[in-house]
């Protein structure tokens, strides 16, 4: 019978092995590289500090950096929104606040423009987004305390300037009632007007409607007052007739005061009439003088005496004797200056 061989593998034996090896109950974590990982961990924690550190010094530069070029923006635009409101200083730039009544009105919503396009040009100049945010919400705080003020200057000027439209009207109803004086038709609708304006300008002062009709009604004979003193200067007897037509109408305090500009009217009349005629008679004098001393010159041409018959018998004179005296008289004044001549001459020839 074969037999099969038998393959015996090697037997491993356990035993302990060295403790050297393999006790590791007392061993520090250092042993297994603690020190190195904390030496390490405690870098990367430094390395990061450092970069947070870095990263918030860039940060507060760049918001100082932002928040300075934001002021200098809001500087350059006071600087602007003040030359255009106060003026620059010069004749040609006095500014929207030297603007009067209806001159303040009118350039109002321009000058609002105007501020709002100086605000988009310097958002323009801003280098990044936040600087124009910045400025963006510095200039609408400024703005509005701009426009406030702006608007509390026109409230004033529309008052002065609706002022100044009543009296325009009035003036406007005086002058075309003095233009028109014989018209009673124009006089009543300038009296209407005047009526109007003042009873108007009453109200927008807050007057009760008594007071607005007592006005109107000063205003009215105010109005009446003007346009006879003006027509009086032209034309007396017209200016009485509208004095008596509309006496009715004027407070009654200035009969005495119009009474009175008629007498210094009247009186002025007279005195001019007075001295035209004193005037006219010179004039006439003068003219005469002058026709009979060329009469005179006419009868002796030689410088002579004149001959009294030719002069007597003159037809020209026939009818006015007392020329003929007026001619003798002035021909011997003639006559006497001459001889007054000769004779100086001749004590100045011995």
């Amino acid at each position: 019978m074969a037999t099969v061989p038998i393959l015996r593998s090697p037997e491993v034996e356990n035993r302990p092995v060295s403790p050297v090896y393999q006790d590791s109950s007392g061993a520090s974590i250092d042993a297994f590289g603690g020190l190195q990982a904390e030496m390490l961990g405690r870098t990367g924690q430094q390395f990061s500090q450092d970069i947070d550190e870095f990263s918030r010094i860039l940060i507060a530069q760049k918001i100082q950096d932002n928040e300075r070029e934001a002021t200098n923006l809001a500087i350059l635009r006071s600087q602007q929104v003040r030359a255009l409101l106060q003026g620059d200083g010069t004749p040609e730039n006095l500014g929207f606040y030297s603007l009067q009544g209806e001159g303040a009105l009118n350039a109002y919503s321009d000058t609002q423009q105007a501020i709002n396009k100086i605000d988009r040009n310097l958002i323009e100049k801003a280098s990044n987004p936040k600087i124009a945010e910045l400025y963006r919400e510095a200039a609408a705080k400024q703005a509005e305390q701009d426009f406030s003020g702006m608007a509390s200057f026109v409230t004033r000027e529309r008052v002065a300037a609706n002022d100044a439209m009543t009296g325009a009207i009035i003036q406007e109803s005086v002058d075309r009632a003095v233009a028109a004086a014989g018209d009673k038709k124009v006089l009543a609708q300038s009296v209407a007007s005047t009526r109007r304006a003042v009873q108007d300008k009453a109200k927008r002062d807050g007057l009760s409607d008594e007071a607005a009709k007592s006005l109107a009604e000063k205003a009215q004979s105010t109005l009446l007052q003007n346009v006879i003193a003006n027509v009086m200067q032209v034309d007396i007897g017209r200016a009485r007739t509208i004095y008596n037509d509309n006496k009715a109408l004027i407070d009654g305090t200035m009969y005495t005061a119009i009474e009175q500009d008629f007498q210094v009217a009247e009186n002025t009349a007279r005195v001019k009439a007075e001295h035209a005629i004193i005037m006219q008679e010179k004039a006439r004098q003068d003219a005469a003088e002058v026709a009979m001393t060329e009469y005179l010159r006419q009868m002796a041409p030689d410088g002579g005496g004149i001959d009294l018959v030719a002069m007597s018998s003159d037809p020209r004179l026939l009818h006015s004797p007392g020329s003929i005296v007026t001619l003798i008289n002035m021909q011997h004044t003639l006559d006497n200056a001459s001889d007054d001549e000769n004779n100086k001459t001749s004590k100045a020839a011995k």
